[in-house]
């Protein structure tokens, strides 16, 4: 009896289809569906109009709202396919057009509601938010804030743990078709503490045949270290220590600054206790130096002090300007300036130094040239003081000297030509009058040479008036015994 209704069912099957359909019967043949004639595939569906709502249906329920999966056939002029699930979401695939992804916002299964959220076109670029993709992966989403996970969001599966997190990784075929990493940029948990969310951002770049290394990294706290994983102010450099080299082109600083279409360089450097450098000078050849100026524009410079009041201000030490480094060699000279600030003994200094910082040496003010002030801006000699000079003693180069008074040709004026100039000048020949030293100052080496002068014509007078005195005493005591 079974046999009998399977056959009926089949014969019927077979009449209807046979009206509407074509079905292969033999291999290689093609299936139609509301057609007699598949030429254009192995399965051919004609619905009979222009633009049906959907050629092929496939779903868990039958019309009405769809609240399963479905896949769709539609016709028109290109066709595609829909994917839906509840209605809600789904992808598009246009025979002619990208895979799209997307939702459906119409509750009712076949509607024109369907919102794209992402694409991928013919030339395998992926769009997020965008319609036409400028490059592989572009994402165009609204604005975010920084406390949220913002347009992209990378993470891992590992539990909570210091040192975890996602990593973007750049790379590309290094040989042949054979492809590797060498930088990277990962977002890290900065500590093991749970519930604790503080992370670092690390940047790692890879040497060739080596692995890949941390080069720099932003801390919680905003700190950015280079060449350091702990970066305690908010630029910290770790790098090769030593002084400024002198040749080549390999520096030994950790910072450089250049200037654009330029080879000159300001290097930044330290070593260690020796100290620490600012060198400006040619990248390109390191025994070129060019200037370094500070505040070129205008402003004070302070050493050791925070209230610089004057262009440059050194506090608390003395300056030394050397010609080689006395640590070092002990050899050289150099010139000091500084300040003693000893209780009941302040004074400033200026002391020049050979072979060592205390071991005096030669200042020379002006050896090519030029007058010296001291309380004075408008010197008018080598060396014009405003002011009393207190010394031990005074040493005046001069051209001869006054002894010619006691040589043999020396004609010394009579007194009574003495008094006769003294009563018209008012003063001693060859002295200079009171106006002229008010106007000039006195010459204290012509000075001394003139009073030496009226010394030793004195001392002729003298002599002479002796010599009358003696034979005054002669005629006198020759009177007496004429008696």
């Amino acid at each position: 009896m079974k046999k009998i209704l399977c056959f009926a069912a089949l014969v019927g099957f077979i009449n209807h289809a046979t009206a509407q359909n074509t079905f292969p019967t033999a291999a290689g043949t093609n299936v139609g569906i509301g057609t007699g004639t598949p030429t254009t595939g192995r399965l051919v569906v004609n619905t009979g109009v222009a633009t049906p709502a959907s050629a092929v249906d496939i779903r868990n329920s039958a019309g009405g709202a769809d609240n399963n999966a479905a896949i769709t056939w539609s016709g028109g002029a290109y066709g595609f396919i829909d994917f839906n699930i509840n209605s809600a979401q789904g992808i598009r695939y246009s025979a002619l057009g990208p895979l799209v992804f997307g939702s459906n916002t119409n509750a009712a299964y076949g509607s024109s509601t369907f919102a794209e959220a992402m694409r991928i076109t013919a030339a395998g670029k992926v769009g997020i938010g965008v319609n036409a993709p400028a490059a592989q992966l572009h994402i165009n989403s609204m604005n975010t804030t920084t406390n949220t996970r913002g347009n992209v969001f990378i993470g891992t599966t590992d539990a909570a743990a210091i040192d975890m997190g996602g990593q973007l990784s750049f790379g590309g075929f290094y040989t042949g078709t054979t492809q590797t990493y060498w930088a990277g940029i990962a977002g890290r948990k900065e500590n093991a503490t749970d519930a604790d969310y503080a992370g670092y951002l690390q940047f790692s770049t890879r040497k060739n045949a080596g692995s890949s290394l941390e080069r720099m990294r932003v801390t919680s706290d905003g700190n950015l270290g280079i060449g350091t994983t702990t970066p305690g102010l908010r630029t910290h450099i770790n790098g090769i220590t030593g002084f400024p080299a002198t040749t080549g082109t390999a520096q030994t600083g950790v910072l450089r600054l250049q200037g654009l279409s330029s080879n000159s360089v300001l290097d930044f450097g330290v070593n260690g206790v020796s100290g620490s450098y600012l060198q400006a000078g040619n990248q390109t050849a390191l025994n070129a130096t060019y200037p370094l100026l500070l505040n070129p524009n205008g402003g004070n410079v302070g050493i050791g002090t925070t209230a610089p009041f004057k262009k440059l201000h050194i506090l608390g030490g003395t300056m030394a300007l050397t010609t080689s480094d006395f640590v070092s060699s002990g050899t050289g000279s150099s010139l000091l300036m500084g300040q003693n600030s000893t209780t009941g003994n302040v004074y400033s200094l200026v002391q020049a130094a050979i072979d060592g910082p205390n071991t005096g040496g030669i200042l020379a003010l002006n050896p090519n040239g030029g007058n010296v002030g001291i309380g004075t801006a408008a010197p008018d000699a080598r060396l014009a003081v405003n002011g009393t000079i207190h010394t031990k003693e005074v040493r005046v180069d001069l051209t001869g000297w006054s002894d010619y008074v006691f040589n043999k040709e020396y004609v010394l004026p009579t007194l009574t030509e003495v008094k006769d100039y003294i009563d018209k000048n008012h003063h001693l020949p060859d002295m200079p009058s009171e106006k002229e030293v008010v106007a000039n100052g006195l010459n204290l080496g012509e000075m001394n040479k003139i009073l030496t002068k009226k010394v030793e014509e004195l001392t002729l007078y003298l002599i002479e008036l002796s010599s009358q005195l003696k034979e005054q005493q002669k005629e006198i005591q020759r009177l007496k015994n004429k008696d």
